[in-house]
């Protein structure tokens, strides 16, 4: 580290004069009489950005039973025991794993101690140091546009943001028919005095409130959310850090496997404890951490939905000695079975499939006689039965039962015709010889919504079609475009 330090002394321009004296300045230590002070925080860095500052809320407990494993898996052998010649040895062996079992828990109580402390610190409820409000000009008084027509920051964030100097209208300083001609423009209250700040608020139908941003630490955001939100979120959307190198960002992204494990997992069921009961969960990795990621939300979360494959980086990311990665994953749980993915709107292949539309959604008119495999008569027999139809509409018949009649059983229509009325059986001529298959529904779907079927003439012979609906579209696993990158 000193030598990093001499290096980036030396590198520094001469303009830098007064930088370099100061960070020159030797700070001792016991074993370093020379340190310079800019190594002191090369140090503190190095040591924040590479050590995992982990606190275990239950220390104590958990080495007291890693301490009776290794006990009784290597000190109290099996074997040893059964090679006692008297019963002497095998006393004293067993006061010695005494001794050491009551030394080891004093070490324990001592390590729970100062672990407990420090859970404590970082349990203890912080203090929200500030609160801010974007707020959309038409929920804001007219009577508030003229003092933020003048406030050079606002308007300088509306540029940078939002290129509000291209709109029709702008002028430097902006007016107030500017701002009653874009309602949608919101303001910082971060821009404005506190007086300001109020005065808007206290006008305010605060329940309107959509949305909430907090900065600060992720678990200790979490908590702070949870008596507001409990068990009221439909989706937690979690994008941690993916604990590789590769990975470009700010934040320490290195930690122990274990670590990391133990950090995502006390978030995870501080979410849990946020969603509703039909709420989801979804949390970005890569394949670093993916196997023991998954792993850990099968335990937590009842509900498996599935996992995406995300395209991420169509070049690959080069990777010494491996296959180059252009992937990321997208794993959906859930709290409660009443969760599901939502469905996507039709493809245009799916709307050609079914190109009709009515109140219950897309469909397709399709023959009612069931094809493919177990479609005849014999596989299912109480499906093969009478429709009556007259024209282009039909009805069920009054019929009843007979097993013991043909060979398969058989129903028997139990009243006369009405004049133009013929009865349409699901047979179909294959290979030049009449073939007795069965319906798609057995005959009671077909009484109770007769609306989804309609008879059709082929050479003079009514058909019975049904409305064939369009299923759930729900996402597939394959995600490749670049907006989900």
């Amino acid at each position: 580290m000193l030598d990093m330090a001499d290096r980036i002394l030396h590198a520094l321009p001469s303009n830098a004069l007064e930088y370099k004296s100061a960070l020159s300045e030797i700070v001792e230590t016991e074993k370093i009489k020379k340190r310079p002070l800019l190594a002191k925080y090369l140090n503190k860095y190095i040591g924040e950005k590479t050590t995992d500052f982990f606190i275990h809320k239950d220390l104590g407990n958990f080495l007291k039973r890693e301490l009776d494993f290794y006990i009784k898996n290597e000190i109290m052998h099996i074997d040893d025991i059964g090679g006692f010649a008297s019963r002497n040895p095998f006393e004293n062996f067993l006061i010695q794993t005494r001794v050491l079992r009551k030394i080891a828990h004093c070490l324990i109580d001592f390590l729970a101690q100062l672990e407990n402390f420090q859970k404590n610190l970082w349990l203890k409820k912080k203090f929200v140091i500030g609160t801010q409000y974007c707020i959309t000009l038409n929920r804001i008084p007219g009577k508030y546009y003229a003092e933020i027509a003048k406030n050079k920051e606002q308007i300088q964030e509306w540029i940078t943001l939002l290129a509000i100097d291209k709109l029709d209208g702008f002028s430097n300083p902006l007016n107030v028919e500017f701002l009653n001609s874009n309602p949608s423009l919101p303001i910082d209250t971060a821009f404005f005095s506190s007086a300001f700040k109020d005065a808007i608020v206290s006008e305010l139908d605060l329940s309107t409130l959509n949305g909430t941003l907090i900065c600060g630490e992720n678990s200790q955001a979490l908590r702070l959310l949870q008596k507001k939100y409990d068990s009221s979120l439909s989706v937690v959307y979690l994008d941690p850090p993916y604990n590789t190198d590769a990975s470009s960002i700010i934040y320490k992204n290195g930690y122990k496997s274990s670590s990391w494990l133990c950090m995502m997992k006390e978030r995870f069921e501080t979410a849990k404890g946020l969603l509703a009961p039909n709420g989801v969960i979804c949390v970005a990795i890569d394949d670093a951490q993916f196997p023991e990621l998954r792993r850990m939300m099968l335990d937590i979360f009842p509900y498996d939905l599935g996992v995406a494959v995300v395209r991420s980086n169509p070049a690959g990311r080069l990777s010494k000695n491996r296959l180059s990665s252009s992937h990321e994953y997208a794993l959906f749980f859930a709290k409660g079975s009443e969760a599901k993915p939502a469905s996507l709107p039709p493809t245009k292949d799916q709307e050609d499939v079914y190109p009709y539309k009515d109140k219950k959604g897309r469909f397709a008119w399709t023959n009612f006689i069931r094809n493919g495999s177990n479609r005849f008569r014999i596989d299912r027999p109480k499906m093969y039965f009478p429709i009556i139809v007259k024209e282009e509409t039909l009805r069920i018949p009054d019929m009843k039962w007979f097993p013991e009649k043909g060979s398969f059983g058989e129903w028997t229509v139990q009243e006369k015709l009405q004049p133009g009325e013929v009865l349409v059986y699901p047979d179909k001529e294959e290979n030049g010889r009449m073939v007795e298959l069965h319906w798609h529904r057995g005959w009671e779907a077909v009484k109770n919504h007769l609306d989804e079927y309609c008879a059709r003439y082929k050479n003079g012979k009514p058909q019975i079609y049904f409305k064939k609906r369009m299923g759930s579209n729900p996402p597939s696993t394959w995600w490749k475009k670049a907006a989900y990158a």
